[in-house]
């Protein structure tokens, strides 16, 4: 009787312990969407008050039967602590992260870099940029630096530095120690409603400051080198001819695959077999034990007592979970397989407890671990991935209730149900989706569920024997698998190499939510027949064409760091003002437009007015050549030599676009002879002034050209030598926006443009400090609104002013 009391008790207390975990998880998980963090101070008397209440208050008691009446009232009790303990979590580490501060003697200045390389991009195929410093090319590397040190600044542990270089020589592996003259500046990233967030990404992993090398004399040394890089190493000096498929499945290091690797995986629909996750400890986790059963029977079956005893159920989890966490190690310590490695852990304890939990709660027991390691970690979209997948697999299993089937048929379907699951969530996060990933999965996956532990054997065993004379027999067997694997990679070249391999949609978040849904809801009727009742789900992704209200036009201005992209729209039709600037030959609104586009449901581009040549206004002109030619958008283009000239008007979509500048027979391409572009429908307008300066001011005005706007951006991204005072009296605009980056080394805007521009009273925007900007036109009004502020206020995305201005001068 007693036994049987003490069970319960241990039942009841992890009901309540779980039901806590509800909470904690879920108060965490929303901190992705906070606009700001809340007060630790309230949160901890909050926490302190209820478990006061919880304790002593005369309706609570100790007793459990007291607990078992008072369920409701108790449980409900905990999880509001559980909610209430999570927000502190999360907003304790996140005041820390964003209270890092970068002394300003250090910011863009030359420092001394010394830490360990936690993780490493490296770029193994070499660019051709011409002659620089008397080298023909140059590798790109990219290293997130932990354990840093820079000149006499030490950094606690929790926080990381990521720095890139150009370079000819080799890349540092995660566990060398770098040591390097590096510039760095506090983390900072652009900030667009689409395309991928730099702050958030930072945020997620720790990163505090990034910055660029300048100089390191000096190869990684073999002294400094890990234990992973001694083995990627070993691995790289076998010369395979599929090494980089060896190096990112064997030891995840996926900087080996190369774009044309890459290319090949997307378009099957097997980029994830490559990338080294929970799936790929699972199958090592399996492989291990598997193993461990395969020497039981054959020991009991020679009737060896002290080997089997040690064989025995206990042993073999301890075993696979050690085995497991090798793995995880040896990996990289990825974060995803870092969770699989807990899930497995908290897995084996229960067995241990001989406990019968049910999925759900072991899912958010070891999701609460998970966070709880890493609380930032709820800003990074692989946690979401991960969660999704986990739950995916426990839905399809009870749903088709695969205990009934043999493993095999089990496998078979569950690879198909989440294959065809899985094509909104590729579609939401990727945009596009491949055909035959289907086929191509069903084949790969099994292989390398194969390949995996049988290569993690022979390669270890190869590397701890390579000396002794057995090393040709490991030898032999490292090629036999490298030959198996060349065959997987080319019937996978094969399938990406048919037409029409792969397909996108032009849609946005959510539609696709609401397909999702659509399918979980089918999964989870009971009756299939009656799958029609969940068809108002579809109702918003059967409507991502219907293009919207062409009464309204914006302007929609694109943060591209320093340089200037502005797309003009008004129902589906869209013109582009510059393209951006391009760095290291990938133009920024490569990122941008296609996604910006879905979500706009524009589908013709008219014109795209390139104000003059240099890269900050014209660095995306050739992506979007391509870009428009696959996507058949036929598009005039306009610039100072083509087309823009003092004079000329275009009636566009119930809009009056005007020409200021250039005069007409220009063959000028630069800043002085900039295209400056007016845009009005009567009642409102707009001023791109592109590059001019001074000079080019004088000679708009002397011509008596109406150049009033309500907004404007400011001339040169607000240069000295752009907006007089008299060209700024002209155009008498309500707001500018300067389009300027963070930290830029011409310091812009300069502080007489904005002394200007308030002495005429007029509102400052600042692109680094507001990121994308929107201005909306009604018939009868207009409203501008920023995305730090207005359209996604986060408290991971704050906005910084450049050093050289105070907040005040743009509020005055």
């Amino acid at each position: 009787m007693s036994i049987m009391a003490d069970s319960q008790k241990i039942n009841l207390a992890a009901r309540l312990f779980i039901v806590f975990c509800y909470g904690y998880c879920l108060s965490c998980l929303s901190a992705y969407f906070w606009p700001s963090l809340p007060c630790p101070q309230i949160l901890r008397y909050s926490i302190a008050t209820l478990c006061i209440l919880l304790l002593f208050n005369q309706n609570i008691c100790l007793r459990w039967s007291c607990v078992r009446r008072k369920w409701f009232f108790t449980s409900t009790l905990l999880f509001t602590i559980g909610l209430l303990c999570g927000a502190l979590q999360v907003a304790s580490v996140g005041y820390s992260y964003l209270s890092w501060q970068l002394p300003s003697s250090k910011i863009q200045q030359d420092v001394t870099l010394t830490g360990q390389v936690i993780s490493s991009q490296c770029d193994f195929q070499q660019r051709k940029l011409g002659e620089i410093d008397g080298e023909v090319s140059r590798f790109f590397h990219r290293y997130v630096v932990g354990n840093f040190v820079l000149d006499d600044l030490i950094a606690e542990k929790q926080w990381k530095l990521s720095v890139s270089e150009s370079t000819s020589l080799h890349c540092f592996q995660p566990g060398d120690t770098i040591e390097a003259l590096v510039r760095i500046k506090p983390s900072y990233a652009t900030a667009n409603p689409v395309g991928f967030s730099g702050q958030r990404f930072y945020a997620s992993k720790g990163i505090v400051a990034t910055g660029y090398i300048k100089r390191r004399d000096t190869e990684p040394l073999e002294g400094t080198w890990g234990h992973r890089t001694r083995i990627s190493r070993f691995l790289d000096d076998l010369d395979l001819s599929e090494n980089a498929i060896f190096q990112a499945l064997l030891l995840g290091n996926r900087q080996y695959l190369t774009p044309e690797h890459w290319s090949v995986l997307q378009k099957t629909g097997t980029s994830h077999v490559f990338s080294i996750s929970g799936m790929h400890l699972g199958i090592v986790a399996m492989g291990i034990g598997l193993l461990c059963g395969v020497f039981l029977v054959l020991f009991r079956f020679l009737r060896f007592p002290i080997v089997e005893s040690s064989l025995s159920k206990t042993n073999i989890f301890i075993v696979v979970v050690l085995t497991s966490g090798a793995y995880a190690w040896l990996s990289g310590l990825g974060i995803p397989v870092i969770r699989a490695w807990c899930l497995l852990l908290i897995a084996v304890m229960l067995a241990f407890a001989r406990a019968t939990w049910r999925p759900h709660q072991i899912g958010v027991v070891m999701l609460g671990f998970c966070i709880t390691m890493n609380p930032l970690s709820v800003l990074d979209s692989s946690l979401y991935l991960s969660v999704i997948a986990v739950f995916l697999v426990w839905l399809l299993y009870w749903r088709f209730a695969l205990r009934r089937f043999n493993w095999l048929i089990s496998l078979v379907i569950l690879q198909l149900a989440l294959s065809v699951m899985i094509v909104p969530i590729t579609l939401l996060w990727f945009g596009t989706f491949s055909v035959y990933s289907i086929i191509a999965n069903l084949v790969v996956v099994p292989l390398v569920t194969l390949f995996l532990p049988l290569g993690l054997f022979v390669f270890l065993t190869f590397y701890w024997l390579r000396e002794t004379a057995l090393s040709g027999l490991f030898s032999d067997a490292m090629s036999l698998l490298n030959w198996g694997v060349t065959h997987v990679m080319t019937f996978l070249q094969y399938l990406s190499d048919v037409e029409g391999n792969s397909f996108s949609i032009a849609t946005f978040t959510p539609p696709l939510l609401s397909l999702i849904a659509f399918l979980v809801v089918i999964v989870l009727m009971p009756n299939l027949r009656r799958w029609w009742v969940a068809l108002p789900l579809l109702a918003p992704f059967a409507a991502i064409d219907l293009p919207s209200a062409p009464t309204n036009w914006y302007i929609h201005v694109l943060d591209v760091g320093q340089g200037t992209a502005v797309v003009v729209n008004r129902g589906s039709q869209a013109i582009l003002v510059d393209t951006g600037p391009s760095y290291n030959q990938n133009p920024v609104i490569a990122n941008i437009i296609p996604t910006l586009f879905d979500r706009l449901n524009i589908n013709k581009m008219d014109y795209v007015i390139v104000s003059h040549d240099d890269l900050d206004h014209s660095g995306g002109s050739d992506f979007l050549r391509e870009w428009f030619d696959s996507h058949h958008y036929t598009s005039r283009w306009i610039s100072p030599v083509n087309g823009c000239e003092q004079g000329r008007e275009i009636q566009w979509n119930g809009l009056t676009i005007r020409f200021l500048w250039p005069l007409p027979q220009n063959r000028d391409n630069d800043n002085a002879s900039s295209c400056v572009v007016h845009i009005s429908d009567g009642n409102h307008s707009v001023l791109f002034p592109g590059d001019i300066g001074k000079t080019s001011e004088y000679a708009i005005l002397t011509r008596k050209v109406n150049v009033r706007a309500n907004v404007m951006l400011s001339a040169h991204h607000g240069s000295s030598t752009s907006s007089t005072n008299i060209w700024v009296k002209r155009v008498a605009p309500d707001a500018v926006i300067h389009t300027q980056g963070y930290e830029n080394r011409w310091q812009f805007p300069h502080q007489n443009v904005v002394e200007t521009f308030q002495q005429n009273d007029v509102k400052q925007y600042l692109m680094s400090e507001s990121g994308y900007i929107r201005v909306s036109f009604k018939p009868q009004s207009y409203s501008i609104e920023t995305l730090r502020n207005d359209l996604l206020p986060r408290w991971y995305l704050r906005a910084l002013a450049p050093r050289h201005l105070s907040l005040g001068d743009l509020k005055k």
